[in-house]
């Protein structure tokens, strides 16, 4: 499989699995949907700054924009789990520390 049609079929995936639409995932890198929607038909190939935006908009190394599918099937249910972890712990230690001083405030009657 050739590079383009590499990087076409791993952006969507991706783009796809981290529930992103075409028009927010180019806001997100300052590109056009339209030349997004060429870069997922495999009607163009970004230029290098353009690749490592995608990249980096979808939390992906370069080098996975150029995967073989096939192999990464197992890895994209632990990819896509361990990325949202990342974005919910902050959230969930900020509930914890507020329950905990609630917890606190309860028990001194304050």
């Amino acid at each position: 499989m050739e590079a383009k049609e590499l990087l076409a079929l791993n952006v969507v995936r991706i783009r796809k699995l981290e529930n992103l639409t075409q028009t927010a995932l180019a806001k997100k890198i300052g590109i056009t949907r339209k030349h997004l929607c060429k870069i997922e038909k495999g009607e163009t190939f970004p230029s290098s700054e353009i690749l490592s935006r995608i990249a980096k908009g979808l939390g992906v190394p370069i080098k996975e924009l150029f995967s073989d599918p096939e192999d990464l099937q197992n890895i994209d249910l632990y990819s896509h789990s361990q990325r949202a972890m990342e974005r919910l712990l902050p959230t969930i230690s900020r509930m914890l520390t507020e329950e905990i001083i609630k917890d606190i405030s309860d028990s001194f009657h304050i």
